[in-house]
């Protein structure tokens, strides 16, 4: 069977980092800092071009599901995940490699934190592409990161 890449969208955030703008109740990445759209409207759209919503998986805060399966239809309910506490970054992509090897145990995963800004959006693009591609070589993993 052909491996196909699956993403999760990590969209947990507590609401504390941004304060005042940000509250639990809108979480940061549920902000319009740069542009039009939120941070998860901006993180969807770059990955939906490369990756089929129908392969994305969004991870959020229980409180939140409601509010991203408004924002995202087309993006499968069952695929929209609540939390029902914080576990940060690795219980969340544990969750997440459960769910897609359920579906795909060959799949390809990639991960996304909801809160990025991604200024140059097809080169982005163009990289998830490469790298998934890589990715499919036996044993290979790719890590995408910023100089702090």
């Amino acid at each position: 069977m052909k491996s196909q890449t699956w993403a999760i969208v990590m969209a947990g955030g507590s609401g504390t980092r941004l304060w005042p703008a940000s509250r639990k109740r809108n979480p940061k990445q549920f902000l319009k800092l740069f542009g039009k759209k939120t941070l998860i409207e901006n993180t969807i759209d770059r990955v939906s071009k490369v990756i089929p919503k129908k392969r994305i998986f969004i991870i959020t805060d229980a409180r939140q599901v409601a509010r991203v399966r408004r924002t995202f239809p087309k993006i499968p309910a069952h695929q929209i995940i609540g939390e029902p506490c914080a576990q940060n970054t690795a219980a969340t992509i544990g969750l997440g490699a459960l769910l897609i090897q359920k579906k795909d145990p060959n799949a390809i995963m990639a991960i996304f934190p909801a809160d990025h800004v991604i200024l140059n959006v097809a080169e982005f693009q163009k990289c998830v592409l490469k790298a998934t591609s890589w990715a499919k070589q036996k044993g290979r993993h790719v890590l995408f990161g910023v100089k702090p």
